[in-house]
């Protein structure tokens, strides 16, 4: 097992770029010698993570060896291993096919083993981490690379983590979400290149679209962090598939965002379903996940649950959980006091951002005329907290107000619903000559705690005459 505190360490990586390409007899014997594609000579796809591994050694030591040591030659394959060698310090790349089908480098990942110091490895690091991609642990297929190395995603991510330097305790999430907009076009070549430049109409170039969501997700990191890198790292070529997958990196957390069919026949994007993966620092997951919860109800509402399910695999109840949890989770976030009895602008950020959503709802109730004392009550308590500038206070008192507005929210709905079934119980019995004046006593009590806004109780009440009216006609089951 990889441990970054011992003389070992391994990651792996997915190479975004195949070149250079460096000769292969040359480098077996040392000497490292680029060459164009067209070149006469045999060459190993070097890929930019293999440069970025050279240059990191060589920042360390400018007399750093690099050496081929095995490279196949099955033109399908394009597997080879080098071993770039310091004083006291061994990195070993070997790059494999982890995909039965696809080009180079995307059906490929780096291995990278480091063997040396404990200082020498964290050292060389922190240089090749400032060398690399926001999120360089991130695979094309997390499912074909699993069942060729047997290796699972959260344990390369938090390796490469560990490796990054993050002083915090690393979380991930995993969430999906079916986009409603196709968003506004950007130019396609230029995204590869980390430039969020608009399409034009009259462009001679492709556009892509984020949809809605990928739009949200790159403004609400923006807005967390300062410095903010987008890039495409793949996409497809098809026109009816506008499958693509961005990287958003940040100093201290990354995110990955996947666009997918799921639906044989449909537009885009309604056909599609967005994955998001989350990980980094738990103080920026937090202000980033409660921005961007916020931001729609009901994310994860897919067009087609069965078609999705059939292409992920996972059912609907499995992803509102998901949802459902996140609040649970963010709470679970605030009691980590690395994170939340911070000063920061950030969490300040986050804990205002809770409070006004949790307003919102307030008014959304108030506006259907519900009281919401209470929640009205930990509100203001909310507010004290952050002027007295007790973060985890005025967080959790914040997440208290809105669940019990939507919680009151929800007693409405339920209550109509049960006093509905309640009056069709109750003209049954009467229709049958049966006494309900109880029943209807009850069901009085009902509209008239629907009448004072007070859906706690008519829902109390309502299924109470409900049971009553059941149980009469219980009695008298063939009158």
């Amino acid at each position: 097992m990889t441990d970054l505190g011992s003389n070992y360490a391994i990651l792996y990586s997915q190479p975004v770029e195949e070149g250079p390409y460096v000769v292969i007899s040359k480098l077996k014997r040392g000497i490292y010698e680029e060459c164009n594609k067209l070149s006469r000579h045999s060459f190993i796809r070097f890929t930019d993570l293999g440069l970025a591994a050279l240059y990191a050694a060589r920042e360390m030591e400018s007399t750093a060896l690099v050496r081929l040591e095995n490279a196949s030659h099955l033109e399908e394959d394009k597997s080879w291993e080098v071993a770039i060698k310091l004083s006291g310090f061994r990195v070993q790349l070997k790059c494999r096919r982890y995909k039965d089908f696809g080009s180079f480098p995307g059906s490929f990942f780096i291995s990278i083993q480091l063997m040396g110091k404990k200082e020498k490895i964290s050292q060389y690091l922190q240089k090749l981490t400032g060398l690399l991609r926001p999120n360089p642990y991130e695979m094309r297929d997390w499912g074909a690379f699993i069942k060729k190395t047997g290796t699972v995603r959260a344990y390369i991510v938090n390796t490469w983590v560990e490796g990054l330097g993050f002083k915090e305790p690393v979380s991930s999430y995993r969430l999906y979400a079916q986009p409603a907009g196709e968003g506004s076009p950007l130019m396609h070549a230029q995204l590869k290149k980390g430039v969020m430049e608009p399409w034009a109409k009259m462009s001679m170039y492709s556009p892509i679209y984020l949809t809605d969501l990928g739009e949200l997700i790159i403004n609400t990191a923006k807005e967390i962090s300062e410095n903010v890198e987008v890039k495409l790292e793949h996409s497809s070529s098809f026109e009816e598939d506008k499958a693509w997958q961005i990287s958003i990196g940040t100093p201290t957390f990354s995110i990955s965002i996947e666009s997918s069919r799921y639906r044989a026949v449909g537009k885009f994007p309604n056909a599609f379903f967005i994955m998001l993966d989350l990980s980094g620092e738990l103080r920026d997951i937090l202000g980033f996940l409660m921005a961007f919860h916020d931001s729609r109800e009901n994310l994860f509402e897919m067009s087609d649950w069965n078609s999705f399910t059939k292409k992920a695999g996972l059912k609907r109840e499995t992803i509102a959980e998901a949802w459902d949890n996140l609040e649970e989770n963010l709470k679970s976030l605030v009691s980590n006091a690395t994170v939340m009895n911070s000063q920061s602008s950030l969490t300040q950020k986050v804990v205002q951002r809770s409070i006004d959503s949790a307003g919102k709802w307030i008014k959304k109730a108030e506006k259907r005329r519900i009281q919401v004392n209470i929640a009205g009550e930990f509100l203001a308590k909310a507010r004290n907290n952050l002027q007295a500038r007790e973060m985890a206070k005025a967080f959790d008192s914040s997440l208290k107000a809105k669940e019990i507005a939507k919680m009151i929210i929800s007693y409405r709905n339920l209550s109509f619903k049960e006093i509905q079934e309640c009056q069709a119980a109750i003209q049954r019995a009467k229709d049958m000559n049966l006494n309900v004046a109880d029943s209807e006593s009850v069901m009085d009590a009902a509209r008239m705690a629907v009448k004072k806004g007070d859906y706690e109780n008519a829902l109390f009440f309502a299924m109470e005459g409900l049971e009553m009216a059941q149980n009469t006609l219980g009695e008298h089951p063939g009158e």
